[in-house]
């Protein structure tokens, strides 16, 4: 009995050893694949997103809520199960009737999908029934620009004018916008300017609505045109001399002889101008008749004093008004020259 077992035991362990081993090879390698195949289910917890609703152009799920976390059960192979993730499974609503406010979404496994080449795994359920989310309507509304300067010009100048162009732009936000009045620019420097320039500039992208800054969203850029001038003070002359010009043969004089002007120009120009510097004068009329005899004169006038200043002045009556008129006298004092 003893030797029928050695020989038994012989033959199992040690004859034909390279045989056996191969066949314990195959049979581990059959037993990983079998226990691989066979399916198993899974919890996997989802978070959702608002890039995974359906929803029209205008309609956003509000940012300041939060998104619920769903749990979801998979169906699949053991292998496939054990390398699964929240990454290899997509959820995508559609939203009935989205409008402004809280809406209801009622959950079922076909909103949930695998990734590509996952067609062995599958959603089996879905550990919740249902949630809520809410949606916002971005709004639109049209508003003027108002130009935003940094800085300070060159001392001795001004910033006559900013002007946009356009002057109005279309701007949205998913707030309300209805007490907001105007949307500024971006900062345009002026800081030691001393001419006029243009520059494309971009609209903020805040806007001040009543007590609150509402987030706006505008895509385009304006061209400002900006016009800096030299800063100018007026100065009023006291008695200055009026001139006449009158044609050879003729002779005028004038009353008042002499008028009080305004001149204006740059500091340094007005501040030390004299009457001298001006030249103030009338001119004969043109309808008075030089062809009439020697001694002739003419009815007094009304004309208007012109005048001649130094470059960057200009004369002007008082309280900015043109210059005055004086009365004129004329008389022929000999024939005139010429038919």
């Amino acid at each position: 009995m003893s030797r029928s077992i050695l020989r038994f035991l012989r033959a199992v362990f040690f004859e034909d050893l390279p045989l056996k081993f191969i066949c314990l090879v195959l049979a581990v390698l059959f037993w990983f694949y079998i226990d691989g195949q066979l399916a198993d289910e899974r919890d996997i917890v989802v978070a959702l997103t608002p890039a995974d609703f359906s929803l029209p152009e205008g309609i956003e799920v509000a940012p300041d809520r939060g998104l619920p976390e769903i749990e979801v059960r998979v169906r699949g192979p053991r292998r496939r199960l054990q390398y699964l993730n929240s990454r290899d499974i997509r959820f995508r609503a559609e939203v009935p009737s989205p409008t402004r406010g809280r809406h209801t979404i009622k959950l079922s496994r076909d909103m949930f999908r695998l990734a590509e080449g996952m067609s062995d795994v599958s959603v089996v359920g879905v550990k919740k029934d249902a949630f809520d989310v809410d949606l916002i309507a971005r709004s639109k509304r049209t508003l003027p620009v108002r130009v935003f300067t940094q800085g300070e010009v060159r001392a001795g100048f001004r910033l006559e004018s900013a002007i946009p162009e356009p002057r109005e732009v279309e701007v949205s936000s998913w707030q309300d916008l209805e007490s907001a009045e105007k949307v500024l620019t971006d900062p345009v420097g002026i800081q030691g300017r001393t001419e006029d320039f243009q520059v494309n500039v971009g609209l903020a992208k805040t806007v001040q609505a009543g007590d609150r800054e509402v987030e706006v969203s505008c895509p385009k850029k304006v061209r400002v045109a900006l016009r800096i001038s030299r800063e100018e003070v007026t100065r009023v002359l006291e008695d200055v001399p009026v001139g006449v010009l009158a044609p050879p043969g003729a002779a005028m004089t004038i009353r008042p002889a002499t008028i009080r002007v305004a001149v204006r120009g740059a500091p340094e120009d007005v501040a030390n101008l004299k009457t001298a510097d001006l030249r103030l004068f009338v001119e004969w009329p043109a309808d008075w008749d030089l062809q009439r005899p020697p001694g002739e004169s003419f009815p007094a006038r009304s004309v208007q004093v012109k005048a001649i200043a130094p470059p960057r002045v200009t004369v002007r009556g008082e309280n900015d008004q043109p210059l005055p008129t004086v009365k004129v006298y004329g008389t022929l004092t000999r024939p005139a020259i010429g038919p």
